[in-house]
C-alpha cells in the first residue's frame, strides 16, 4: 500500500494485478475530495481509465458532446498525467483518463 499526500487529501492506494484501488479523505473541506464529499457524501469519487495518450481521450471525449473538466492533462497523484470528464454527461460519474507521465510543472 502506498500512503500519498496531496493538496487537501490524503490518498492510501492498494495496487491488484488487474489494477488499484484509491482511497480518499480530504484533510481541508474546500479540496476537491472535500466538496465532493460534503455535496455527495460517503461513496465513490469517479472511475479512473488508463490509456496511451490522455488528450487524445479529452479530445474525443469533447467531440462526443461531453463536458470536460480538463481540456489538457494535468500532473496527478503517482506521477500521473490525468484528465476528466465532468459528471453531468455519464450519470453522474466522474470519469478520470491518466497514463504514465513525466515530471511536469503545476
Amino acid at each position: 500500500m502506498i500512503l500519498e499526500e496531496n493538496k487537501g487529501w490524503i490518498s492510501a492506494i492498494v495496487k491488484t494485478e488487474s489494477g488499484k484501488l484509491e482511497l480518499m479523505q480530504p484533510t481541508d473541506e474546500s479540496s476537491p475530495v472535500g466538496k465532493a464529499l460534503a455535496r455527495r457524501g460517503e461513496g465513490i469519487h469517479h472511475l479512473a481509465i488508463e490509456v496511451d495518450d490522455v488528450q487524445a481521450y479529452l479530445d474525443k471525449a469533447e467531440k462526443l458532446g461531453l463536458t470536460l473538466v480538463d481540456k489538457h492533462p494535468r500532473k496527478g497523484s503517482e506521477q500521473r498525467l490525468i484528465g476528466f470528464i465532468h459528471p453531468r454527461g455519464l450519470n453522474g460519474v466522474l470519469l478520470e483518463f491518466n497514463m504514465p507521465g513525466p515530471e511536469i510543472e503545476e
